[in-house]
């Protein structure tokens, strides 16, 4: 809703730029604005109000987009601030209009006005769309640059670290999640989450990790986008599952003995430079090391495009 709300003022808005633009060129309107002091052409000292007005009408869009999520600009704080101060211009904007002394202006642009201060208001107590209402457990990005866990909604920029834009989780602990990446102060990680609102912030859940060694009776892969290794032929053969974009899953490009116990996978990711945003399984085949003859087997992801090291055991 807040996001129907937000493009809906967004383009009253364009209308109204649209008309502001015209009268700073000279169109005979000035009837509809200033009062109507001049019904005709305005005198060019209101052609240049009408030219700051367009700039005053990009911040009250700007900030309406930010506030429902659309975009992703300013402060969280700064955007819900903004829109109240947006809502009572015009609220004040609507009661001038309604005392202007010239009909046009009353009868047009005081009902535009309000339209303009319902949808302020709306946006202003709404505040960012719950992007994960229609799927309440998902993989998330959280992101802690150390003033907080964020839960990342909406795009995330493959920066390193990685930055996004999106709302505190209330109580997040790293201690609950068995990896994570850090780089210049930053930790940041995918997980599968159960999400509910809490107005400016979010509680999660964190759902259940698969369990790596093949336990889950109906299937031993069954889980959340964490990756698992199971036996297929006990010390010589085993599964592996990762998870990523299903146009560009990883795949193993190297295996290494590391001691008797213990295997180093390299994975890359396979695929173009364009890969979809959806997270799927991918399976294969890897055959274990004549070096690696004990028991328990640990085998190590090792993530090269991202410096990331994922441990797992085969029983």
């Amino acid at each position: 809703m807040s996001q129907f709300s937000a493009i809906l003022f967004t383009a009253v808005i364009g209308a109204l730029c649209l008309f502001q633009l015209a009268l700073a060129l000279g169109a005979p309107w000035g009837r509809f604005a200033w009062g109507g002091q001049h019904e005709g052409r305005l005198p060019a000292g209101y052609r240049v109000g009408s030219v700051a007005g367009i700039l005053v009408y990009a911040v009250f869009a700007g900030l309406a987009l930010d506030r429902a999520g659309v975009i992703r600009v300013v402060p969280d704080a700064v955007s819900q601030i903004g829109m109240w101060v947006v809502f009572g211009v015009l609220v004040l904007g609507t009661l001038m209009n309604l005392i202007s002394r010239s009909k046009p202006e009353r009868y047009v642009m005081t009902p535009v006005a309000l339209v303009l201060a319902i949808l302020a208001g709306i946006i202003a107590v709404q505040g960012p769309a719950n992007q994960s209402a229609d799927r309440p457990v998902g993989t998330f990005t959280v992101i802690d640059s150390g003033s907080g866990a964020v839960l990342c909604e909406g795009g995330v920029m493959e920066s390193h670290p990685p930055q996004c834009r999106g709302r505190k989780i209330s109580g997040w602990s790293w201690d609950a999640v068995d990896r994570f990446e850090e780089a210049s102060g930053v930790r940041w990680g995918e997980y599968e989450l159960a999400v509910t609102p809490d107005g400016d912030r979010v509680t999660v859940v964190l759902a259940d990790p698969v369990d790596q060694n093949g336990s889950d009776a109906d299937d031993p892969y069954a889980g959340f986008g964490e990756p698992a290794v199971t036996w297929i032929e006990v010390g010589r053969t085993f599964d592996l599952v990762t998870y990523g974009s299903s146009s560009c899953p990883y795949i193993v490009a190297g295996v290494e003995a590391t001691s008797v116990d213990q295997v180093v996978l390299r994975l890359t990711r396979s695929g173009g430079d364009v890969c979809t945003a959806d997270i799927g399984p991918s399976k294969q085949q890897v055959v274990l090391p004549g070096e690696v003859s004990e028991r328990p087997v640990t085998v190590l992801l090792d993530y090269t495009e991202s410096d990331t090291l994922a441990k797992l055991t085969l029983p």
